[in-house]
């Protein structure tokens, strides 16, 4: 009797796990921006180096959004300093230009401007220099860490941001959906017996 009454719930809740248009398969865009980026909109920035975070600087300054092994770029003019963390469309790009939130302009070989969109990524600017672009810097340089070195009007970008927060909303929505299935199949199999 039980089983008779969910039975219709269960039958919605699967059509509806298999139907694409119930599912988004991709989520609302998240552009997310920490600061005020104002000093870096004008600015357009020279890739310096590129690398991947080290055991040390992942030890130092903790930044789970960017584990040991990450590949990073850094872009600077001198006065700004902009790391991009994950591998992107940037990292071909020599010359970039912060444009708006999440949209950076970026100029090839042949001096072709395009726009690179990162919907998911995040941006944070600050007001202080941060000893962490210096440590990245260095090790991307290959030179030792000076503590001392402060980066002077850091940009931090993290574009590979969308991707782990689609991977967990997919494995996320996938759990309880084949749980139910399979819940549902059991009532019906033991209701059968």
């Amino acid at each position: 009797m039980l089983l008779q009454s969910l039975m219709p719930i269960g039958l919605l809740f699967a059509a509806l796990s298999v139907c694409p248009a119930a599912r988004a398969d991709s989520p609302a865009h998240n552009i997310r921006n920490t600061g005020n980026c104002q000093y870096a909109s004008a600015t357009h920035l020279e890739l310096i180096c590129t690398g991947f975070v080290g055991y040390d600087t992942f030890v130092r300054w903790r930044d789970f959004r960017a584990p040991e092994g990450t590949p990073f770029g850094i872009w600077s003019d001198g006065n700004v300093f902009m790391v991009s963390f994950y591998q992107s469309d940037m990292f071909r790009y020599r010359r970039i230009k912060l444009s708006t939130l999440g949209v950076f302009l970026a100029t090839d070989k042949n001096q072709k401007t395009v726009a690179l969109i990162f919907p998911y990524g995040t941006v944070h600017c600050f007001k202080y220099g941060l000893r962490y672009l210096s440590d990245l810097q260095s090790s991307c340089k290959g030179s030792k860490y000076d503590p001392n070195e402060i980066t002077a009007h850091p940009v931090l970008h993290y574009a590979h941001d969308s991707f782990k927060r689609q991977a967990l909303l997919s494995k996320g929505r996938a759990r309880p959906t084949g749980l139910m299935i399979g819940l549902l199949v059991i009532l019906l199999l033991s209701d059968n017996l």
